[in-house]
């Protein structure tokens, strides 16, 4: 069971990004994919994997206005 502080779930930045990843992993885990490759455990949003998206651009837009990090990185 996965537990989270309510104020970071009530403002948009890098704490709300974080605890959507891990919550987002804890589903997709049972279809067996590893982990969110559109976000990290930190807060970071992975930009290459957005890009090809229908809502990257919204995304990326959002990011900048919340304050969270962008990333290039790709998960290997």
């Amino acid at each position: 069971m996965t537990s989270f502080d309510i104020d970071d779930l009530a403002e948009d930045g890098p704490e709300l990004v974080a605890a959507t990843s891990t919550l987002a992993a804890g589903l997709i885990q049972h279809f067996g994919y590893p982990e969110t490759l559109q976000m990290t455990t930190e807060g970071v949003i992975r930009t290459k994997y957005w890009s090809g998206q229908r809502y990257g651009r919204a995304v990326l837009e959002w990011a900048a206005q919340a304050h969270v990090e962008l990333s290039d990185d790709t998960v290997d």
